[in-house]
């Protein structure tokens, strides 16, 4: 699979040894401004590949193909590191294609070898925005419209959901429409702030990146407990921006009551305004396929839109994924409803690998998402814990264990930390009895019925 840049400038005739050599030079430039950690191990593992030979059709030079081993780490590289690497070895005299390619992607022999052929007879056609495809489902669009205009109280938003639910597609979103807005990873975030002590020069740094009347921190689910300085910092900011009026939307995958955060850092997101993604459904996967397909000038019949929809369900990048190995590969059928089932078989082969798993619903997930939705983690639920906020998402464990799920309530016990089944027959009772009592717990008990149906 390989990812390709394109810089319009005629490309410079570097010989082989040439090329190594402007590889050396651009990894001793972004050693300067990569962190060591990072550096070592994304960049360094890179190798230059080919021979630069001149294609004598186009009268241009071969791309200078960049390889890493591992695709998961290619594709790591290409989201975070590709663009700088572009134009670090342009510092180096190159302007011509730079290519990232892999050793393959999990396909079968006969696909790997359609993907060995890349099509660049024509130029990619992009979209007329970089923003990728969101479409939010009917009944979460008043939310997320109101959330995307920033129109509720207090300066921090929380953006969160599982991978590949379209946190990142709506941020860009915020960010693209606002002038003084900007939008960064968590990564970039520990590395400019790295840099800024390291060179003396944070009130400098801190000052540009304040001067935004929003920031956008992504992947705010990988902080580390011991980063005590980066969760002063993101306090500290919170803070200011609090005070100027100014907005900050942190996007995680997790619940940040599950994520290992300072007392003074995690209190000032008990008042934050909070938006809960879920991963596209077939109708909402079905859209947004329709939108990559649209954006790159590809062609499916609707049949074959709507079995690939309900096939790559939860998570939009896979969607994007499938539509990019569309593009880059030759075979890409272009046929009429009637040859449908050629088309699904080609489909199956070059994406099955994409395709969301059959899963079953069990005790595990019910207990996460119940013990998301208290903002406790799951080893909290089931440990020994008898406060009144413990308890009760226990017993709604047990209680939509017992509603759901077809096991013996002594495997419900120990799936909420508990010895026998006497505990799971008085939590099962005690909800039951409080759902003819109370609205607010009935309406809370729908809600996480809808969760975890739609997470299965």
């Amino acid at each position: 699979m390989t990812a390709i840049l394109k810089n319009n400038d005629a490309p410079a005739l570097l010989a082989a040894e040439e090329r190594q050599a402007s590889w050396e030079s651009c990894k001793r430039k972004l050693r300067g401004k990569i962190p060591s950690p990072f550096f070592e191990s994304f960049i360094n593992p890179i190798q230059v590949v080919g021979d630069g030979a001149l294609d004598s059709e186009r009268e241009e030079e071969a791309p200078f193909r960049l390889y890493i081993p591992d695709e998961r780490l290619k594709r790591h590289v290409q989201a975070r590191y590709f663009s700088l690497i572009q134009k670090t070895l342009r510092e180096t005299s190159f302007q011509g294609q730079v290519s990232l390619i892999s050793s393959g992607a999990g396909f079968s022999s006969r696909t790997a070898e359609k993907a060995s052929r890349v099509r660049e007879e024509r130029p990619l056609p992009r979209p007329a925005t970089n923003l990728p495809a969101f479409f939010p489902p009917p009944q979460e669009k008043a939310r997320i419209e109101k959330f995307l205009d920033l129109s509720f109280s207090g300066s921090t938003g929380l953006l969160i959901g599982p991978s590949g639910s379209g946190k990142t597609a709506l941020a860009r979103r915020m960010v693209a429409q606002r002038e003084r807005a900007r939008f960064l990873n968590l990564e970039v975030f520990l590395t400019e702030f790295s840099l800024a002590c390291r060179a003396r020069n944070t009130i400098e740094w801190r000052s540009k990146l304040r001067a935004h009347d929003l920031i956008v921190i992504d992947d705010f689910q990988f902080i580390k407990e011991s980063a005590r300085k980066t969760q002063e910092e993101i306090r500290l900011m919170v803070d200011d921006f609090q005070e100027k009026g100014r907005t900050i939307i942190l996007c995680m995958d997790a619940d940040p009551g599950s994520l290992p955060l300072q007392a003074d850092l995690a209190s000032r997101f008990l008042s934050a305004e909070r938006l809960e993604l879920r991963g596209p459904d077939p109708v909402a996967a079905a859209e947004i396929l329709r939108a990559e397909l649209r954006s790159f000038d590809l062609e499916l019949s609707e049949k074959s839109i709507i079995y690939l929809a309900g096939r790559l369900t939860g998570d939009a990048r896979k969607i994007q994924s499938a539509v990019l190995r569309l593009r880059y590969y030759e075979g890409t059928p272009r046929r009429s409803e009637s040859e449908t089932d050629n088309e699904t078989s080609f489909l199956d082969e070059l994406l099955g690998d994409l395709y969301s798993p059959v899963r079953t619903l069990d005790p595990e997930r019910i207990l996460r998402i119940v013990a998301e939705s208290f903002r406790l983690r799951p080893e909290g639920v089931t440990g020994p814990a008898r406060d009144r906020k413990h308890s009760m998402a226990r017993h709604l464990t047990a209680y939509l264990c017992s509603e759901l799920l077809d096991i013996r309530l002594v495997d419900i016990a120990r799936a909420i930390g508990r010895k026998d089944h006497a505990g799971v027959i008085h939590a099962r009772d005690k909800i039951k009895r409080l759902l003819g009592e109370d609205l607010f717990l009935r309406s809370q008990v729908e809600e996480l019925i809808t969760r975890i149906r739609a997470d299965d």
